[in-house]
């Protein structure tokens, strides 16, 4: 009876491995590498998005000041 109700127990399962390829120094080198290019992609388009408003902004004329 034991037995019977020892195999219906489900055993744990291992967790993914998706972890286990970015620990120690080599793969913690590549996600510092992975997260610096995606913050420097982030910060390049914001610069280019701002710069497209100021010369949206700059060449039109205002008809209304600029509430701040």
């Amino acid at each position: 009876m034991q037995a019977n109700a020892a195999s219906r127990t489900k055993q744990p399962q291992a967790a993914p491995t998706t972890m286990a390829a970015v620990t120690g120094k080599a793969g913690a080198t590549v996600l510092m590498e992975l997260l610096s290019n995606s913050y420097h992609t982030l910060t390049e388009t914001v610069h280019r998005d701002n710069l497209d408003v100021l010369h949206e902004l700059s060449s039109h004329q205002l008809s209304e000041p600029v509430a701040r």
